[in-house]
């Protein structure tokens, strides 16, 4: 009995982690900045998820 419990809050999880990660979470930013300005914005994400090693490589192009 407590498994069939613990089995159906597990389904119930899983099924809302599967539906409620579908929307894009960056929708509002496409919509505010053109193409060009959303690439160096990924680029400045990347470079603060790869830390300050990076900086030289990209401002070297």
């Amino acid at each position: 009995m407590r498994r069939c419990i613990y089995l159906s809050v597990l389904g119930c999880l899983i099924l809302l982690l599967a539906c409620g990660t579908r929307e894009d979470p960056q929708r509002h930013i496409k919509n505010l900045y053109s193409w060009d300005e959303r690439v160096r914005l990924r680029a400045g994400n990347a470079l603060v998820l790869m830390g300050e090693k990076a900086v030289p490589a990209v401002i070297k192009e």
